[in-house]
């Protein structure tokens, strides 16, 4: 791994207060910090639009944002081999869980690795699993892949993005690409490798 790359960074979507004057200014507290430290992605959908970020996982908006953070990284940046994703209360240790999702990561380069709020994919899974979904026109919205809420993808009715980010990967890599090796319990992992704290 010695030509290993890792970009950590904080996904957030537009603030979406009830207030708006809350709004605009965390909105500009946000955007100045992204500025400044470079440590911020803000999350788009397919169609340009910026994804509300209200921090309730009861709405469609951290889906939303999970599955659009997902798609973006691997529609825009061709040399990501590995996504992973952890909740702010996860503390991972970036070079060890690299190490673990290459190491584990069988040759046709399909992997999920899941552990509650800590879960990562091979970017060649996730492609896979975009290509397809872009095949399906009961899914697409005007040729764009639409968010979750919108009622057109798959296992939307899961409660939590962990849930139906977990059952829709399954459900696409199981069934339209080629099968992925599944280490649905990262957690005895945490023990044996120290990949978080």
């Amino acid at each position: 791994m010695n030509d290993c790359h890792i970009f950590a960074t904080f996904v957030l979507g537009k603030y979406a207060a009830k207030k708006s004057e809350d709004n605009e200014a965390l909105n500009d507290q946000v955007n100045n910090e992204a500025q400044e430290k470079g440590d911020i992605t803000f999350v788009y959908e397919e169609n340009g639009t910026p994804v509300e970020d209200r921090g309730n996982i009861m709405d469609n908006n951290l889906k939303s944002k999970v599955f659009n953070w997902i798609r973006h990284m691997t529609d825009h940046h061709p040399g990501v081999t590995h996504i992973i994703k952890a909740d702010m209360d996860t503390y991972p240790f970036p070079g060890r869980a690299a190490q673990w999702f290459v190491d584990n990561t069988p040759e046709n380069g399909q992997l999920l690795g899941w552990q509650g709020q800590f879960y990562g994919f091979s970017a060649g899974s996730i492609r896979c699993m975009f290509q397809q979904m872009r095949k399906d026109p009961k899914i697409l919205q005007n040729g764009k892949l639409p968010s979750p809420g919108s009622g057109r993808l798959p296992c939307e009715d899961k409660f939590g993005e962990d849930h139906f980010i977990a059952s829709l990967t399954h459900e696409y890599l199981t069934q339209h690409c080629e099968k992925p090796a599944i280490h649905m319990d990262v957690d005895s992992l945490k023990v044996h490798e120290n990949l978080y704290r």
